[in-house]
């Protein structure tokens, strides 16, 4: 599997937020992209010491029919991403934010110091002097504000779900739960306005979810504005990906009321016994 991280002179760079990295399915102009990201670093990011975006775009050489990795591609592909995350680490201390395959393609993306600019020869050297086979184009483009992160490799709210479901899911299979049987799911939002709320809690429970009174919430939310909770539970399956159906439905409310949507908790059931907590 690749690497995730940067390394410099050999060593891993340490970054200043828990590497978390995660992938995640899109589409842009009807092309399929897969985009892997690192989700830690949207705390913290920009970081002002890295202003440049450094991109190695890799040309597959025997795409799929939509775009993807062939199988039997996959382990040169990712032994050629260790390979240039390794050697342009060596070159300057970069910051590997992220990856996305489409349209025949796999684009490395990092950001880098600002003396990326007149070392550019030397990681085009570095490039070179690894690519092996492989078609590799490097770029270097200005993004203080790190916006191709933003709005390019970090997910937007339906499909950030979708990754926490994912990981939900995953423990749940390992403490024994059997997703295919049906039972109450428990779902958390915040709002601001009690306005606001009860118009969610009306549009849910025109979607069959028991809803409970707003309620203000003393503990932390998720942020100050959002202090009123909303409780709210319909029976449902986690199987087939029908959790995804359910938090896309309950999105679509959440959202349109300019709300939060704080995650979802159940019972298990199975081998296992007891609660999976509330939360993303």
């Amino acid at each position: 599997m690749a690497s995730n991280g940067s390394v410099l002179l050999g060593k891993p760079l340490d970054k200043p937020w828990e590497e978390d990295f995660d992938f995640y399915f899109s589409e842009s102009m009807k092309a399929r992209l897969v985009i892997s990201v690192d989700l830690g670093a949207v705390e913290l990011a920009p970081l002002a010491t890295h202003p440049l975006r450094l991109q190695a775009r890799i040309t597959m050489q025997t795409p799929r029919a939509d775009g993807l990795r062939q199988l039997g591609e996959a382990d040169a592909l990712f032994d050629l991403e260790d390979r240039l995350v390794e050697r342009l680490g060596a070159v300057l201390p970069l910051v590997y934010v992220g990856r996305m395959v489409t349209v025949g393609d796999v684009t490395l993306v990092w950001y880098a110091p600002r003396t990326a600019e007149a070392q550019i020869e030397e990681l085009t050297d570095a490039v070179k002097s690894v690519r092996g086979d492989y078609e590799v184009h490097l770029s270097l483009d200005k993004d203080p504000k790190w916006d191709f992160y933003d709005d390019f490799l970090f997910p937007d709210v339906y499909n950030l779900q979708v990754m926490l479901n994912r990981r939900r899911l995953m423990t749940l299979v390992e403490h024994g739960d059997d997703g295919s049987l049906s039972r109450d799911l428990e779902h958390l939002a915040y709002f601001e306005s009690a306005q606001r709320a009860e118009e969610a809690a009306r549009r849910l429970t025109t979607a069959g979810f028991e809803v409970d009174s707003p309620m203000v919430e003393e503990q932390s939310t998720p942020t100050e504005n959002l202090s009123l909770a909303l409780w709210f539970s319909r029976e449902d399956s986690l199987a087939d990906g029908r959790i995804d159906d359910v938090c896309v439905e309950i999105l679509d409310v959440i959202l349109a009321c300019e709300g939060y949507y704080d995650g979802w908790g159940v019972r298990l059931m199975g081998q296992g016994a007891g609660d999976v907590g509330q939360g993303t």
